[in-house]
């Protein structure tokens, strides 16, 4: 009898540490708010927030701005190299992967500001492509192979455009203009040697398997409450 009260003693007490490891966030997405219970034993508060952040994905603001990109990217930067995330596999190489697109991106992007100016500079991005090569090329020499190139992109995007129509009338109507090679240059640069770029670029897909994760380190979760869709 004796030893039966010491065990339901013990089992209490086991219990009574379990619950006490168990604590809760509350995070939300776009739709909806959610509490998730985990063992603080394992991962505190605020790596758990701080992975969600990473799951979330960056944004990274660039455009023809270039002083506004260097701060979009240094903030970025600074909040990724100050997150303090759950020491698991996935989640680490989910950081490196944000970053390594953030680095190629950031330097894609200020070569093609820096081109504006100095053409030349495509060159030294992707040149074992032959597409982005030739783009590239076309846009030193900014005369002849520019205007070839423009043609070639406008019939390249025809081909899956629902109004090729459109496309080649603004093509004819830009090489009929006095500032035909500027205009030329813009939109091969843009629609042209970018696009092909941009394909290289380290892509992350954010298919469901960031949640998946995220979601197998709580003990339990529940939906608080969801918008109408």
């Amino acid at each position: 009898m004796k030893s039966k009260f010491i065990y339901i003693i013990l089992f209490s007490t086991m219990l009574n540490f379990v619950y006490a490891q168990e604590k809760s966030i509350v995070f939300a997405d776009e739709l909806c708010t959610y509490e998730g219970v985990y063992d603080s034993g394992k991962y505190t508060e605020n790596e758990l927030k701080d992975t969600y952040e990473l799951i979330k994905g960056v944004f990274f603001s660039y455009n023809s701005d270039k002083e506004e990109m260097e701060d979009s990217y240094a903030e970025i930067k600074n909040k990724l190299a100050t997150l303090s995330i759950v020491k698991e596999p996935f989640f680490q190489s989910l950081l490196d992967s944000t970053l390594l697109y953030l680095d190629r991106t950031y330097e894609a992007k200020l070569i093609q500001l820096e081109a504006e100016d100095n053409p030349r500079a495509l060159l030294r991005l992707y040149q074992d492509d032959a597409e982005i090569r030739q783009y590239a090329e076309a846009l030193v020499d900014r005369e002849t192979k520019l205007l070839e190139s423009y043609a070639y992109l406008t019939k390249k995007q025809m081909e899956t455009n629902g109004d090729p129509e459109r496309l080649w009338d603004n093509y004819q109507f830009n090489i009929a203009q006095a500032n035909k090679y500027d205009l030329a240059f813009d939109y091969v640069l843009v629609y042209g040697w970018w696009n092909a770029v941009n394909h290289q670029l380290p892509h992350i897909s954010y298919d469901g398997r960031q949640s998946q994760a995220f979601e197998k380190l709580f003990v339990r979760l529940e939906t608080l409450d969801c918008d109408e869709p």
